[in-house]
């Protein structure tokens, strides 16, 4: 049981790391989708009006 409670806070710890890695990668994903639409390169938006 010892063992068990070893790897506990490593698994913990990679879950955690995955958790940002995810939520960094989906942020910068709609950072550059929001830069290609500025620019004109997916297409432009609609006007709101």
């Amino acid at each position: 049981m010892d063992n068990q409670n070893e790897t506990k806070p490593d698994r913990d710890r990679r879950i955690i790391r995955l958790m940002w890695i995810v939520f960094g990668s989906l942020m910068l994903a709609v950072l550059l989708f929001f830069i290609l639409i500025y620019n004109g390169i997916i297409g432009y938006m609609p006007p709101v009006e």
